[in-house]
């Protein structure tokens, strides 16, 4: 900008003058340097062999010019976590291939600026499943929680050892490179009929970049600083119910009567289970059919609920 006034006036102005920065810019980087460039023109003033006072190229004109450094301390600008939207992700019950979770991506506009490359540090887990990162090269591994820690763990482990909750930190390269690794499996006969299941990401940026983030310049690799950045996601997921064998357990039934014995042998206690039970919405409902080869059953049927069905033969 360039403006042309009396001395006082223009040092009037210059008082009020203010710099704002481009968005999200820095000069951490030494090639990123600002500069107040300031360019005085006499117009000549005063020359006997003045031309024409309003003529900035009068060959007559004296011209000062200096700069003035501006140093942009970085601030710290929150990582951003991308999947895609919509996000469809379902996998069946028990399914040993597992389903793959590539289509994260993690970025920070800090990397833009900043000389060297940033790291972040990123969380996946999920609720009722394990996950494995297979490919973590480069990466700096902080805890891997294993899935069977909860007592209950994927079919899938019986080959290779899942995680609950994976935490890695890296480079955006090196995150981006592994992501597409991600594979989860269900927890042994789970399905989301009556409970959800979740992968949860969490992204820290360990306070890259800003001036005020202890040891700065240097890359932070604490996710604890003060100036940490975070983004998160919750993906759903859908684990589709198969079909599980219903079970009968006779432990502990008395299996011998006298012959005659008007008192008769009491079965009990005779226990029916089905492992889809325990997911599904409603209760579910079995057919029971109980046989002798060289006698007879009696039951009490009155225990039975109102729209239970019998079939008596």
């Amino acid at each position: 900008a360039g403006v042309s006034g009396e001395i006082q006036d223009l040092e009037d102005a210059l008082q009020g003058l203010e710099y704002y920065g481009d968005e999200n810019f820095n000069t951490e980087d030494a090639a990123n340097f600002e500069q107040l460039i300031i360019h005085i023109n006499d117009q000549a003033n005063s020359d006997v062999n003045q031309v024409d006072p309003s003529d900035p190229v009068d060959p007559q004109r004296l011209i000062a010019r200096t700069t003035l450094p501006i140093t942009v301390n970085p601030i710290n600008d929150a990582p951003e976590i991308t999947t895609p939207d919509p996000w469809h992700l379902d996998i069946d019950e028990d399914d040993l291939a597992g389903l793959t979770l590539g289509s994260i991506s993690v970025g920070d506009l800090d990397d833009i600026m900043d000389p060297d490359e940033i790291e972040l540090q990123i969380t996946l887990a999920v609720d009722h499943g394990g996950l494995i990162l297979s490919d973590q090269t480069g990466l700096d591994l902080v805890n891997q929680t294993p899935a069977a820690g909860d007592g209950i763990a994927p079919a899938y482990d019986a080959t290779e050892t899942t995680y609950q909750s994976i935490t890695v930190y890296g480079t955006i390269a090196e995150l981006n490179a592994a992501l597409p690794s991600l594979k989860y499996w269900g927890d042994q006969d789970f399905n989301t009929g009556t409970l959800a299941e979740t992968l949860h990401i969490t992204l820290n940026d360990m306070g890259n970049t800003d001036y005020q983030t202890p040891g700065w310049p240097a890359v932070s690799v604490d996710p604890n600083v003060p100036t940490v950045l975070i983004d998160t996601a919750d993906i759903p997921i859908i684990v589709n119910p198969k079909n599980d064998a219903p079970v009968i357990q006779t432990t502990g039934v008395a299996d011998e009567v006298d012959e005659d014995d008007p008192a008769g042998l009491l079965l009990a206690p005779i226990v029916v289970s089905d492992l889809d039970d325990i997911h599904d919405p409603n209760d579910i409902q079995l057919q029971l059919k109980l046989a002798v080869d060289h006698g007879g059953l009696a039951a009490d049927l009155a225990t039975l609920a109102p729209n239970t069905s019998v079939a008596l033969s």
